[in-house]
């Protein structure tokens, strides 16, 4: 059931194959993963801003949204949460 949802969600969504893969193994991490530049960095034979770019592009097509943390006023890690 959760195969036809995603497949549904994603249909017409046109991404490099970088994004595509990017965002199906990011699926397929448990839900409590480090979702920042650095944790994928420490799973993904790529650097910083290769990655980068390539979670700004699946935030531009919606599969993506960026939650930053607030420490007592302050700017805390990026979060990003799959759609």
């Amino acid at each position: 059931v959760q195969n036809e949802r995603c497949r549904a969600e994603i249909d017409g969504k046109k991404l490099s194959l970088e994004a595509w893969w990017l965002y199906v193994f990011m699926l397929s991490l448990p839900e409590d993963w480090d979702y920042t530049i650095n944790g994928l960095t420490t799973v993904v034979n790529a650097g910083k801003n290769k990655i980068s770019r390539v979670l700004n592009e699946l935030e531009k097509a919606g599969l993506l949204v960026r939650k930053q943390e607030n420490i007592k006023g302050k700017f805390g890690k990026i979060n990003y949460i799959l759609k």
